[in-house]
């Protein structure tokens, strides 16, 4: 009686054992996303889907500002749909591995859904308000660099209750969030200067996602938004105006919504000549595929409201002075009548520093060379390029007669014979005068002047 009590006990232990096992086995996270051998430069990307809300637990090796790394990594998890960051690498339950490795180890509760994880390896320098952090030690020190392999032994494991997303479904998704914009310019690459016409039929709140590159001493990939009636800026992403993007401090975001009111609108982005999709030369924002502006609402009617027009064919629509892409030492004029009062649209880029001009326009009043207009240094703006670039882009009010348009360049620095970085818009490097009234008749309110005549 006692052995089979005791053959009984043993029995029931094995069998308690079993299904604490089988439970420990069910409750146990599987690793969802795992990226490794990343090279210096490089941006990995992989994703993970959680079918309800649970924990996910993150271990990163990488190097750290304090330690003898000369590359540093950065990681962080994007909620797939909304875009907002919801995990990001710190300090935090960290420790070193040795003198150039540090182990992170964190954990995040995540609602259901699918989530986007990135890490970076880019060299140990970056930017504050202050200058360079780093430059010098990275400079002076090349050859520690060139030893420092360091970087073979970063890595990055997510586990959690979920299962992983390929590539292929991210991209998709991502490529169908961009376009749902309602108007938007993605900046893929280097030097780019793009714009895109849209109407309002009806006054409407839009969400902005805007993505750039800006310091406190200047913008340098960013985007605006016009009236395209009135000339007026209604829109305009610059470093006060944003917030970090993640990675570098010059990766800069604006995410909110504004109010548009009934009109027609021009979206524009620019960027450099350096530091976008196709080439990082610093650590890159964490949703670096929607660098640029895009436009967005989830409202129906209020997307209903929004329609793209050609804004580069209507802009060539009711010239009146065309003086674009002219060389060194060159001098242009050309006049006109106008029948009646009215406002025109100067657009003007040209050469100018420390309040001089030196390529630049004016406007004088038929033969009488008494100046109505002229292209102040004080009232452009940067051009793009250079810091000389200089640009006027605004409405003036002319009265009925005769004027005659000038531009004059100098010896250096023009159309094609750039001696510093070019402006945004080096195609419409001079003048072009248009029409801003809609009731614009082109024979009837403008007419062809010769200074002769007058």
């Amino acid at each position: 009686m006692r052995l089979n009590k005791e053959n009984l006990r043993t029995n029931a232990s094995l069998i308690l054992l079993i299904l604490v096992s089988m439970v420990v086995g069910a409750l146990a996270q599987t690793v969802m996303v795992e990226i490794n051998d990343l090279e210096p430069e490089e941006i990995e990307y992989a994703g993970f889907k959680l079918n309800s809300r649970g924990e996910v637990n993150i271990n990163v090796v990488s190097g750290h500002l304090r330690g003898k790394s000369s590359y540093l990594a950065t990681a962080w998890i994007l909620n797939a749909e909304n875009r907002d960051v919801v995990w990001e690498l710190t300090d935090s339950n960290s420790k070193w591995m040795s003198r150039k490795l540090r182990n992170y180890k964190d954990a995040v509760e995540l609602p259901a859904g699918s989530y986007e994880v990135y890490f970076s390896v880019f060299p140990g320098y970056y930017y504050n308000n202050s200058g360079w952090s780093g430059l010098k030690n990275w400079i002076m020190g090349s050859s520690d660099r060139d030893d420092d392999d360091s970087y073979e032994e970063y890595s990055l494991k997510v586990l959690g209750y979920g299962t992983s997303i390929n590539k292929s479904t991210i991209r998709n998704n991502r490529e169908s969030i961009q376009r749902k914009a309602l108007v938007s310019i993605f900046a893929s690459r280097d030097d780019l200067y793009k714009k895109q016409g849209f109407k309002v039929n009806r006054d409407t709140e839009l969400m902005i996602y805007a993505l750039g590159e800006a310091r406190d001493d200047g913008s340098f990939d960013y985007g605006w938004i016009i009236n395209t009636d009135t000339r007026e800026r209604v829109w305009q992403m610059d470093y006060m105006n944003t917030d970090e993007a993640g990675g570098a401090k010059k990766n800069r975001m604006y995410k909110r919504n504004i109010s548009f009111p009934k009109g027609n609108y021009a979206l524009y982005y620019v960027s450099d000549d350096s530091h976008s999709p196709l080439e990082w030369n610093a650590s890159p924002p964490y949703d670096p595929e929607f660098w640029g502006v895009s436009i967005y609402s989830d409202n129906s009617q209020a997307a209903s409201a929004v329609e793209l027009f050609d804004y580069e064919e209507a802009e060539m629509k009711n010239l009146i002075v065309d003086f674009s892409r002219l060389g060194d030492d060159e001098f242009r004029s050309e006049g006109f009548t106008l029948t009646r009062d009215m406002n025109v649209r100067v657009y003007a880029v040209g050469e100018g520093r420390h309040g001089e001009m030196f390529d630049y326009a004016w406007i004088t009043k038929g033969n009488s060379r008494d100046r109505v207009w002229e292209m102040d240094y004080y009232e452009t703006e940067h051009a793009g390029g250079a810091s000389k670039n200089r640009l006027y882009d605004g409405v003036i009010r002319l009265k009925k007669g005769s004027y005659v348009a000038n531009f004059v360049t100098d010896d250096s620095h023009s159309y094609r014979d750039w001696n510093s970085a070019q402006p945004f818009d080096p195609e419409h490097w001079c003048m072009t005068i248009k029409r801003v009234e809609k009731r614009f008749k082109t024979n009837k309110d403008v007419q062809a002047f010769s200074e002769d005549e007058d």
